[in-house]
């Protein structure tokens, strides 16, 4: 660096600082000034508050702040008039003319209140999933306003379940929070642990076979389920109706059965069969089955009522005495 830019850094130089200076002496010697915008963590609005360079003054309070998380204002009017009370006076009010009052807090959304306590009542009923968790309330949960220095995690205080009413009854409690220990943060209502189910999507007749876009999962409470409640479509799919079942009804066990192969008084095919010889004859179901079923069939040319298994949709198994072949009937 030559001595000429050395120089002229060293003017550079004492030219800020004097700016600096100035700067620093002119706002020492500026008399009271009022703020447009201020944020208050107190119940109480100071003059040091809403007018800088208060001096003595800026400790006394003129007004009650706003409720927790609440925004107000202040006509510039109003606030000339309570500082002169106390004897502040020549207020530089900068042309504003009202004043907005900020109070400072920490919301409480009621989606992390109940986002809390499905976590609590799962971990009490050793749920993994707390979304399996279903919530009703005494009361609408609002957003809550506690005070700016409660800025931990909520933590757990008291936990009531009863599981014969499906009552709730909790409460959290946060530190920095006189709010809170006051018993802001209780909260009572019903609980319910809810479970798969399969439900049909459509009206079902009785006899109809199920097919996939005719069922879908849904959640229900738990209680009103009972033990016999189907939970997976693939125990479903390819079942049949027992009885008409409305949408949205939960499918039971005891609602389906294996589709129907022979209808009554429907056409159907008699197999018999002694030894190597097969033969097949017309005849007319008398009795409705599914696979496995025994039911009896009326030989169509002989007027003979015969005895036989399901053995395929229209088609009946006969031994060449009319008694059913040995075959293991599977449960309706």
């Amino acid at each position: 660096m030559t001595m000429s830019m050395f120089n002229r850094l060293l003017t550079a130089l004492a030219i800020l600082f004097a700016v600096l200076a100035a700067t620093k002496a002119r706002a020492e010697t500026l008399g009271p000034t009022l703020r447009e915008q201020v944020t208050i963590a107190s119940d109480y609005v100071r003059i040091g508050d809403l007018v800088d360079n208060a001096g003595p003054f800026a400790t006394i309070p003129v007004f009650r702040a706003p409720d927790l998380g609440m925004v107000g204002t202040v006509q510039a009017s109003r606030i000339l008039a309570a500082v002169e009370a106390q004897g502040l006076r020549n207020v530089d009010t900068r042309a504003i003319a009202e004043v907005t009052v900020i109070r400072a807090s920490r919301s409480l959304k009621p989606a992390e209140v109940e986002a809390a306590i499905t976590a609590a009542i799962a971990r009490q009923l050793g749920i993994e999933d707390a979304g399996r968790v279903q919530l009703s309330f005494d009361r609408d949960l609002r957003t809550m306003y506690l005070e700016p220095a409660a800025t931990g995690d909520v933590e757990l205080a008291h936990l009531s379940l009863d599981p014969r009413t499906g009552r709730f009854d909790i409460a959290f409690d946060l530190a920095g929070s006189n709010i809170a220990r006051r018993g802001a943060l209780r909260f009572t209502g019903g609980y319910a642990e809810m479970v798969d189910t399969v439900v049909p999507l459509r009206p079902l007749a009785r006899g109809e076979t199920l097919r996939p876009q005719d069922v879908a999962i849904e959640r229900r409470p738990k209680p009103q389920l009972g033990g016999d409640a189907v939970v997976a479509l693939k125990a479903v799919v390819g079942m049949a109706t027992r009885r008409p079942l409305p949408v949205g009804q939960p499918i039971r066990l005891a609602d389906l059965m294996k589709p129907e192969w022979v209808e009554k008084n429907a056409p159907v095919t008699l197999i018999y069969e002694t030894g190597t010889l097969s033969v097949s004859i017309k005849a007319k179901a008398l009795e409705s089955g599914t696979e496995g079923d025994l039911v009896a069939a009326q030989n169509l040319q002989t007027k003979r009522t015969v005895h036989g298994i399901v053995q395929a949709p229209g088609r009946i198994l006969i031994s060449s005495g009319g008694l059913p072949i040995p075959v293991a009937a599977a449960p309706r």
